[in-house]
């Protein structure tokens, strides 16, 4: 997992209280509290910093290898 962000964003706090979820939707949710994009490829999930306006997302249009983590 890679976190590619400016530093100001790393003095964020973010908490999570979650149950019986898997990996990828709690990298899932977490980006979405830290108003952040995910990035899935063959080697990593890279979390950056989100560009353009802000929309509704659901948990369902995140990619499948990240909800199958």
């Amino acid at each position: 997992m890679i976190l590619d962000v400016k530093p100001e964003a790393l003095k964020q706090t973010v908490s999570l209280r979650l149950q019986n979820v898997t990996l990828g939707r709690v990298v899932w949710f977490l980006a979405e509290i830290a108003r952040l994009d995910l990035k899935v490829d063959r080697h990593a999930v890279i979390l950056v910093e989100r560009t353009g306006k802000p929309k509704p997302r659901d948990p369902e249009s995140a990619p499948d290898l990240i909800l199958k983590l």
